[in-house]
């Protein structure tokens, strides 16, 4: 997995490539961290991302927890793997999936 960070005034976008696993998982959730009180919002874009596991759905999860407003964290263009392994989990709307 790679992520690509990019600052847009008080939010960042986290382009994400590979598979989010138990292997990668951690990596996602250390940088998650690393912008709480750095960023007012965060935009995670699955566009690369070919394979999301439940480990990667807690990192997700995690982010949500730290970025809680309604705007404050959003996920866009995830493939349609990726969206029916979030939609399964009925994770859609908390996690604001666009």
């Amino acid at each position: 997995m790679t992520i690509t960070k990019t600052q847009e005034g008080s939010s960042v976008i986290l382009k994400i490539a590979g598979r989010i696993d138990t292997e990668t998982a951690p990596e996602l959730e250390e940088t998650v961290n690393g912008l709480v009180g750095q960023a007012d919002a965060v935009t995670f874009d699955l566009e690369g991302t070919e394979y999301i596991s439940s480990s990667g759905i807690r990192a997700l999860m995690s982010a949500r927890r730290r970025f809680p407003g309604a705007d404050s964290m959003k996920v866009i263009h995830a493939n349609e793997i990726v969206k029916e392994v979030l939609n399964v989990t009925g994770l859609t709307e908390a996690l604001n999936i666009q």
